[in-house]
């Protein structure tokens, strides 16, 4: 079942929350891709995307961070860094996945549930400490 944007969702900076609409998009898009013939090099590509999308995501948050003076800033950055290194293994295990004998299989890699712990957990708990930067002014 894909992920619906919600309003509650937003933290009110227009270009965060839009990046947020698209890694979400990203991962129903694994989702989806996974319920397709040879889905395995789809997936990948998918995960190569969402790797590459979260660095800059993550880029212009702490960007912001900086220019709002956010106090959150270093514990929300070791957050990112924690993430992208997760995703970097996850492209890895794909990766290799993929290579081996045995084969892919996301329900084994828990694949879904683990993009969407990051993006529901990372929006809805670390980044909706940033809202009051932004309904504040």
């Amino acid at each position: 079942m894909p992920i619906v944007w919600k309003k509650e969702m937003a933290i009110g900076h227009q270009v965060v929350d839009d990046e947020h609409k698209l890694l979400i998009c990203l991962i129903n898009s694994v989702e989806i891709a996974l319920k397709a013939d040879n889905h395995e090099n789809i997936i990948l590509f998918l995960i190569r995307e969402l790797q590459g999308y979260t660095r800059s995501h993550f880029a212009q948050e702490e960007k912001i961070m900086v220019e709002r003076s956010f106090g959150g800033y270093e514990e929300h950055k070791l957050a990112h860094q924690k993430i992208l290194h997760e995703i970097e293994e996850l492209a890895e295990s794909v990766k290799a996945a993929i290579a081996s004998e045995h084969g892919f299989d996301a329900e084994e890699m828990k694949l879904v549930p683990l993009l969407r712990s990051w993006i529901i957990d990372h929006v809805l708990q670390m980044d909706m400490k940033m809202k009051p930067l932004f309904h504040s002014r």
